[in-house]
């Protein structure tokens, strides 16, 4: 098949211009070939795998001693997702590796990306129809010059041979940058900012979705983009995302009274633990 063929070549040119275990994706220095995800002991050892315990909705890491198998931000929400998946916690040279592709144009970092969230969904058994990036503005993108997450998701159907599609779920407009808003906020500002086309609608009708982005916050993204998916006829919308924080700091109300009840404890007894 002439597509088939022409795949293969470009894997093979892109295998030369940028091979994958010479050196380290997350600082750069050599590696020796075959190393885990092309990885250095110091950055393996920077890295926090999200792979003990974590939400059931989005796969938000927790903490060991947090009392719920859903985390703070998805229980105090209403969410459209199915269920996630989240590599790493975004920090060291995970930080590192997602910016660069973001905004350094390193754009060879969303293959080795597209393979750990590959292995990550063949480990958790999550199975789907086809695969669809969070998308950005038209604006944006042109300025940047890709889209990172899309990037991700085809390297991410490569190694799970699966479809990819990025005309089904557009961006219709612009918002605010996210970093600096509260989850309400954040929700107000992403309401609306995304369409299934009518066209292509057929095709999300009675599927499984799986959603690919580089980074989950509070989640309002994926949750929006889910929601249109759902109401365009999708059966299911699960996401995968390479990196998120941890669980909200804020202690749960449960911990909170249990260390409120401890410290009168101690003052009363003059103990201390």
């Amino acid at each position: 098949m002439p597509e088939e063929n022409e795949s293969r070549l470009s894997k093979k040119i892109f295998d030369i211009i940028f091979p994958d275990d010479i050196y380290c994706a997350g600082c750069g220095r050599p590696v020796d070939r075959g190393r885990l995800y092309s990885l250095c002991d110091e950055c393996v050892d920077s890295i926090i795998w999200a792979n003990r315990k974590t939400c059931r909705i989005c796969g938000k890491p927790l903490e060991s001693w947090y009392p719920s198998d859903v985390c703070s931000g998805c229980a105090r929400s209403v969410h459209y997702t199915d269920g996630g998946v989240v590599c790493f916690v975004y920090q060291g040279c995970v930080r590192d590796m997602i910016k660069a592709l973001k905004y350094n144009g390193k754009k060879y970092l969303a293959r080795l990306m597209g393979r750990i969230l590959a292995d990550r969904i063949i480990y958790e058994g999550l199975d789907f129809d086809i695969c669809v990036p969070v998308p950005m503005y038209g604006p944006k993108e042109k300025k940047r010059g890709y889209n990172q997450a899309a990037l991700i998701a085809q390297f991410l159907c490569g190694f799970l041979d699966k479809p990819f599609r990025d005309d089904l779920l557009v961006r219709t407009r612009g918002t605010r940058p996210m970093n600096r808003l509260s989850p309400a906020a954040r929700r107000n500002n992403i309401a609306g900012a995304f369409s299934v086309p009518a066209e292509p609608a057929k095709d999300v009708e009675g599927r499984s979705i799986l959603l690919v982005d580089d980074i989950y916050t509070t989640g309002s993204t994926v949750n929006e983009c889910a929601k249109v998916l759902k109401r365009a006829g999708a059966s299911a919308v699960f996401t995968a995302v390479m990196a998120s924080g941890r669980n909200q700091r804020r202690l749960p109300e449960e911990r909170e009274n249990a260390e409120k009840t401890e410290e009168i404890s101690r003052e009363s007894t003059g103990y201390e633990k």
